[in-house]
């Protein structure tokens, strides 16, 4: 009989062994072979196997090293046997806990490309050549975790991906879009796995480094053909009169003419041409408090001038109505609040429409408005994109005061510039 085998029978075959040969499989798994010291302490189930194997006599404990194993091999009737060999036979699916893992990631490795193969010449497969690394830790870790959700990420990932309304020149809402595709209106929401590995897709699709605002997030949606909502993403405007095929819209007439204020959405703007000449100027302030006072106050005085209320940051709708203010070549004014966030406004506006002047900021103003609101350096670091020439003294101005001012303080000076403007 071949001695690795006749060792095995026989270390199988003594009790005292059982513990020795787990605490040996275990060096073996860690390292690839018997490596190592294995601790044994001697008590009446093992004394009598153990001394007698090893040679030792009168000792509580042995420290066996694989020198020791060896030795005893060679003095007993297994000479020649190789330990790491007997080990295998004991337990028939030993390996080493490296490859156990190379294995297992060659498993997955084949069963996620399998998955994908099915998606060759899609686009959906030219963006996954194109962030492998990325996707691969994604698709990898999901894996581990269920193999199935693997698959069916994979595939709704694909499906969404390979189907955007663009590639039809279409637009559709993102709910209807994803219970389209999934059943689910839910599925392609912001708060969930697929919902962001989407996002990342389309802003490879739209060549999007990064974005910063709601609205850049909303941009990259709409160059998909995608929305998330028509009707709550609005802004207010005051005395501009929409047109639709190079006519006034009747149901938009009362507002302009009774200087009453109204909001347009992104569902509205989708059937507006534009504005009509019947205006010139056109005024964008950031704070509706402001907004509402200056509609009161070229309502009571008639005074031929639009107004704009961004509400805060610029979303989707403002731009568009701005777009639609440039094409009626009205000359637009913006002015905002002396902290980062409205520099920030400010410096965008300014860099996306060279025609836009900034209204009412200056260094005089910033001091009238009586600053006295501490700007953290967290809020003070964003102006660090501010890098606009109209910008930059008020960018050093905070940076050096670190104290904000809004622009509630300045409503005389806004309503004394719409007289001298017109």
């Amino acid at each position: 009989m071949d001695n690795n085998i006749a060792l095995a029978n026989y270390l199988l075959s003594k009790k005292g062994f059982e513990i020795f040969l787990d605490k040996c499989k275990k060096q073996y798994q860690k390292f690839g072979s018997y490596k190592g010291v294995v601790q044994m302490i001697l008590v009446d189930d093992n004394k009598e196997d153990l001394l007698g194997f090893f040679g030792y006599h009168n000792t509580n404990s042995l420290k066996i090293n694989k020198k020791m194993i060896d030795k005893a091999i060679a003095n007993s009737k297994f000479d020649g046997a190789n330990f790491d060999e007997v080990l295998k036979i004991i337990f028939t699916d030993l390996k080493a806990n490296k490859d156990v893992i190379s294995e297992l990631n060659q498993l997955r490795t084949i069963y996620i490309k399998q998955c994908l193969i099915n998606y060759q010449n899609s686009q959906f497969y030219d963006y996954y050549i194109n962030n492998q690394i990325s996707l691969m830790s994604t698709f990898n870790y999901e894996y581990s975790k269920n193999k199935k959700s693997c698959k069916e990420l994979i595939n709704n990932l694909a499906l969404a991906y390979n189907n955007l309304p663009s590639y039809q020149n279409e637009i559709k809402l993102i709910s209807f879009y994803s219970n389209e595709l999934f059943s689910n209106s839910h599925l392609l929401d912001d708060n969930n796995k697929l919902a962001n590995m989407f996002f990342n897709a389309l802003l490879y699709q739209t060549n999007t480094k990064s974005i910063s605002t709601l609205n850049d997030k909303m941009e990259v949606y709409l160059k998909c053909g995608l929305i998330q909502d028509e009707v709550s993403n609005f802004s207010m405007i005051c005395h501009l009169l929409p047109i639709n095929d190079s006519k006034k819209m009747i149901s938009y007439q009362m507002f302009y003419d009774t200087y009453e204020p109204l909001n347009l959405s992104l569902a509205n703007l989708r059937n507006i041409d534009g504005f009509s000449d019947d205006i010139e100027k056109v005024f964008v302030v950031e704070n509706p408090s402001v907004f509402i006072m200056l509609m009161y106050y070229i309502k009571n005085n008639k005074i031929n001038v639009g107004l704009i209320c961004t509400g805060g940051q610029i979303n989707k709708s403002g731009y568009e109505i701005i777009d639609l203010c440039v094409n009626a070549n009205y000359q637009i004014y913006y002015a905002g609040d002396f902290d980062p966030e409205g520099l920030l406004i400010a410096n965008k506006l300014v860099e996306k429409y060279n025609s836009i002047i900034l209204w009412g900021y200056t260094l005089a103003n910033y001091y009238k408005t009586n600053p006295t609101i501490t700007i953290s350096d967290k809020r003070l670091s964003q102006l660090d994109n501010c890098l606009n020439t109209q910008t930059v003294k008020i960018k050093q101005l905070l940076q050096e005061n670190k104290k904000a001012g809004y622009q509630e303080s300045l409503l005389d000076y806004y309503k004394q510039g719409l007289n001298n403007l017109v």
